[in-house]
């Protein structure tokens, strides 16, 4: 039995007595203290399938443990997750409102455990099929400040969307507080929530608390993936960028500061920037230098065309011919960006000859 799969129901009328007859059950007091109990127990129980399977093959004592907690946890999901929570879904599919209430209260309960995180996000999805009152829409906005308050969630980029539809004041008041929280995630998610909301209409204070936000996260960018693969410092970069900031960036990242590649990971994806013919000549010089050298290779080709000149696409060209594989690749590499830049279709690599065995791809 794979704990990450459903697990088939084997006693729904109990379950489904237990929590009533749709999503938020026949009593809501009763179905919110359920759902917390009964996510205790499906996180101990799942906590128990993982114990017993790293020892089901010492004997068949320890076999005989892991079948046991993997029957527990089934039961334990089905209490989670009775047939008649399902059931109800499939009304707030089909529009029912009777299933509304029971809905909230599950978001409102927040219960965490496995599937939640799921379970709240389809939630979130057949909301949007659905006019709420002005109580239920109290409620609902309670759980998007929750959303922030709580911490990183996968359901948290659906709840985004949702909240565009009818953002009030007191929501916009609610996150804009945050965004001068003492915790950087709560100013993270407020921002990426509030930014997503229409006409957020960002203060100047606001504005640098953004980018000083999108600069942490840049600065904190993995080893070997690229900065952008956070989306919300990407959007939100593009959306705030300005030649101010841009010209702040470039005195940062060119000038060999500690900062730099966390400035340069910013500059290099900002849509409109124009670098003095000396900041020109700096960036080449810091492009050359990746291509010969390697490191950080998560800004060089965005700076690459930040610094386009006729003597550094002389300078790419000679490096492209080079019998060393790395340099080859990365000057094809850039190369490509100034392509594209022209709007050219770049070749392939093997139709250029700078394409090797060992060389990952683009």
């Amino acid at each position: 039995m794979k704990v990450g799969m459903p697990f088939p129901s084997s006693d729904s009328t109990t379950c489904c007595a237990r929590y009533g007859s749709g999503v938020g059950g026949s009593r809501a007091l009763g179905a919110a203290e359920g759902w917390l109990s009964a996510a205790e127990r499906l996180n101990a129980a799942n906590r128990r399938v993982h114990e017993t399977w790293a020892r089901r093959d010492q004997g068949s004592a320890e076999h005989a443990a892991w079948q046991s907690a993997t029957g527990a946890a089934r039961a334990a999901y089905e209490q989670m997750y009775p047939q008649a929570f399902w059931d109800g879904l499939v009304r707030l599919q089909a529009g029912d409102p009777t299933e509304l209430d029971g809905a909230l209260l599950f978001l409102e309960v927040d219960p965490w455990c496995f599937r939640s995180g799921y379970v709240k996000e389809r939630i979130a999805q057949l909301l949007t099929r659905h006019e709420l009152s002005p109580g239920q829409r109290e409620r609902f906005e309670r759980v998007l400040v929750h959303l922030v308050d709580v911490g990183d969630r996968r359901e948290f980029a659906e709840f985004c969307r949702l909240a565009r539809r009818a953002p009030t004041q007191r929501l916009r008041a609610e996150l804009r507080a945050r965004l001068r929280s003492t915790d950087e995630g709560v100013r993270r998610r407020a921002l990426v929530m509030l930014t997503s909301l229409r006409r957020p209409r960002l203060t100047p204070d606001e504005i640098e608390i953004a980018r000083d936000l999108i600069f942490r996260n840049a600065r904190r960018r993995a080893d070997g993936s690229p900065w952008s693969a956070n989306r919300w410092a990407y959007r939100l970069a593009l959306q705030l960028s300005d030649s101010e900031w841009a010209a702040r960036l470039a005195a940062v990242g060119l000038s060999g500061h500690p900062d730099s590649a966390a400035a340069l990971r910013i500059l290099a994806d900002l849509p409109v920037v124009r670098l003095s013919e000396a900041d020109r000549r700096v960036a080449a010089k810091m492009v050359l230098t990746v291509v010969d050298t390697g490191g950080d290779e998560s800004w060089f080709e965005g700076l690459t065309v930040l610094a386009d000149s006729p003597s550094l696409r002389d300078s790419l060209n000679a490096r492209a011919a080079s019998a060393h594989p790395d340099v080859a690749r990365r000057a094809y590499w850039a190369q490509g960006a100034l392509r594209r830049k022209d709007g050219e279709r770049a070749p392939s690599e093997e139709d250029s000859g700078t394409h090797h065995q060992d060389s990952p791809p683009k």
